[in-house]
């Protein structure tokens, strides 16, 4: 009994840790209102009981584009992270996420190709540096299909698993980022 217990103030640590890096990334009220939706809905914050504010329609992800010319999805928060992981993307898109450090989902959308390298670099590099590993000079992204991911059965937002997957060690750049990020038309 003790082991499970163990287990599960683990997974509930890495849910908070992840909410965290949520609000230490958050750019905006908007953001951070979304964030403490996701804690009300998991029980960790009560409504006033005089609390009429309305729920806010969700921020769309983060958009950028690659030097190749495709669409990368970045999830804001864990929430998000569900959203674009399991209704944005399609089976066959790229997927990429900083190893054993709290940050965003990242996806690559494909369009059923193979997407080029330098498109898979590009993406993992804003997954350093929308995570945890922001200030690092080294991070390792695991990168796989969105087919290969599974959401466990009761896991809180933000929390998949996956067996089949590539590793690439990436320096997050904020310059990148900048370049990268698509402008609003």
């Amino acid at each position: 009994m003790l082991g499970e217990l163990i287990e599960q103030s683990e997974q509930e640590l890495s849910y908070l840790e992840s909410v965290i890096d949520s609000v230490n990334r958050a750019d905006g009220y908007t953001e951070l209102a979304e964030i403490r939706n996701e804690l009300y809905e998991q029980g960790y914050l009560k409504r006033a009981k005089n609390d009429k504010t309305k729920k806010a329609k969700p921020m769309p992800p983060m958009e950028y584009v690659s030097d190749d010319g495709y669409t990368i999805l970045v999830g804001r928060n864990n929430v998000q992270n569900d959203l674009l992981t399991f209704k944005t993307a399609a089976k066959d898109d790229s997927w990429f996420h900083t190893q054993k450090i709290p940050g965003s989902h990242v996806v690559v959308i494909g369009n059923g190709d193979i997407i080029p390298e330098l498109t898979c670099r590009q993406a993992a590099i804003l997954a350093a540096y929308h995570s945890g590993g922001r200030e690092s000079s080294q991070v390792a992204v695991d990168y796989t299909e969105v087919r290969s991911l599974k959401k466990p059965t009761g896991a809180k937002p933000g929390k998949v698993i996956y067996h089949t997957y590539n590793t690439m060690w990436v320096t997050p750049d904020r310059e990148l980022c900048e370049r990268l990020k698509k402008k609003k038309t």
